[in-house]
């Protein structure tokens, strides 16, 4: 094997290393506004609801969303309707308040060009208790997921 070939085979190894090891990340953003509850439907409880923030690539439609525990207290979040998990409320950053969930709390999201979708979630005291690491699944057509961890 010549040695350019040796070379470009290290560089491709190295190349394809250094992309699959990047850590993808969402950010939490605090307490914002009230546009979800303690329960599947969506509406508001009186409460601000914990808001984090996932950039989203240009591809197939998001179908379903998660937001789910690494460790400490169990907690699940999503936008499948009828599993007893609490509601995501899901909004894009140019309309934060203007929800993209169906009346089932189900989604289907286009994503034509780089976007940052916001996730609106009923604390159930991990968040505010700071103790629990949490993570973003994002599931899209075709069944491409994504997972992000959350950064606070």
């Amino acid at each position: 094997m010549s040695r350019m070939c040796v070379l470009v085979a290290v560089l491709c190894v190295l190349a394809f290393s250094s992309c699959s090891n990047q850590a993808k990340t969402a950010r939490m953003e605090g307490w914002t506004v009230d546009l979800v509850n303690q329960s599947e439907t969506l509406g508001p409880d009186g409460k601000k609801d914990v808001q984090i923030s996932v950039p989203v690539e240009p591809g197939a439609s998001v179908l379903r969303l998660q937001v789910r525990n690494i460790d400490g207290h169990a907690s699940n979040w999503d936008t499948i309707p009828n599993n007893v998990c609490w509601a995501i409320g899901v909004a894009d950053r140019h309309q934060p308040q203007t929800l993209l969930n169906r009346q089932d709390g189900s989604i289907l999201v286009p994503v034509k060009e780089q976007s940052e979708l916001l996730l609106y979630l009923e604390d159930n005291g991990e968040f505010r208790g700071g103790q629990t690491r949490f993570e973003v699944v994002v599931s899209r057509e075709g069944g491409q997921e994504t997972t992000y961890e959350v950064e606070r």
